[in-house]
């Protein structure tokens, strides 16, 4: 399909996530039960939201784990972001094709 077609696709929220210390924010990120993937994305990172989480909660979360200066912003999902999850689903289903 288009790019657009694929972005459309795309149904998870993502958030776009900043602070002071990007290298520990992104392990809270990982650690965090309403993420369903976070990834580093230039300037941002890329929080992919389970469907029921609260942005709130999210946000007080990672304000206890000591994130200075915490920015956070919806994103339109973009080529790469519909990539990286294709790529992170495929990784799950092919983990028992051992016969190239």
């Amino acid at each position: 399909g288009t790019p657009k077609e694929i972005t459309s696709s795309f149904k998870q929220k993502i958030l776009g996530l900043k602070a002071d210390n990007m290298y520990a924010l992104l392990k809270d990120l990982n650690a965090y039960d309403d993420i369903e993937d976070a990834y580093s994305f230039g300037e941002y990172h890329h929080a992919i939201m389970k469907e029921n989480y609260n942005k709130e909660a999210l946000q007080n979360y990672l304000e206890q784990k000591d994130n200075k200066h915490l920015i956070i912003k919806n994103i339109e999902p973009s080529i790469e972001d519909s990539f990286m999850q294709l790529m992170k689903n495929k990784s799950l289903t092919d983990n028992t094709d051992e016969h190239r």
